[in-house]
């Protein structure tokens, strides 16, 4: 039986996307675990920091030896050659755009979701705090 070309796409795409998104769900429960309740943008940015550190390393390394795996592919020039660098190509691509995505990007917008939509509703406003009790 012979796969269509969108139907592989589409299920390599939703394989990743799986996977970035349980990466997310570690993020926010590393964020609900903490023990300790974010109460500013300066907070918020430290717990992002500190978790963006701890998986720098076991990303880092993971991406350095599947990389290494992968470049004697490109190199080769025997037989096959020209149909490995076709696959291995885009596997070298996916795994340096996330590498960028989870150190990068998703700790920015991370930051923005929960700081938009969850702390900053939380916030006391300081005129309200401050306003004399009528009566």
């Amino acid at each position: 039986m012979a796969c269509k070309p969108n139907a592989c796409n589409i299920t390599v795409n939703c394989g990743a996307v799986g996977s970035e998104a349980n990466k997310g769900r570690i993020c926010a429960a590393r964020d609900s675990t903490a023990g300790f309740r974010l109460n500013s943008l300066g907070e918020l940015r430290q717990a992002i920091f500190a978790g963006a550190v701890k998986r720098l390393r076991p990303k880092f390394m993971t991406a350095a030896t599947m990389l290494l795996g992968l470049a004697p592919i490109m190199w080769s020039a025997g037989t096959g050659s020209d149909v490995m660098k076709r696959i291995a190509a885009p596997m070298i691509g996916g795994i340096f755009t996330s590498f960028l995505l989870e150190l990068v990007v998703y700790p920015a917008v991370y930051e923005v979701w929960k700081w938009n939509f969850e702390l900053r509703k939380t916030q006391v406003k300081p005129e309200a705090a401050e306003a004399p009790a009528l009566g």
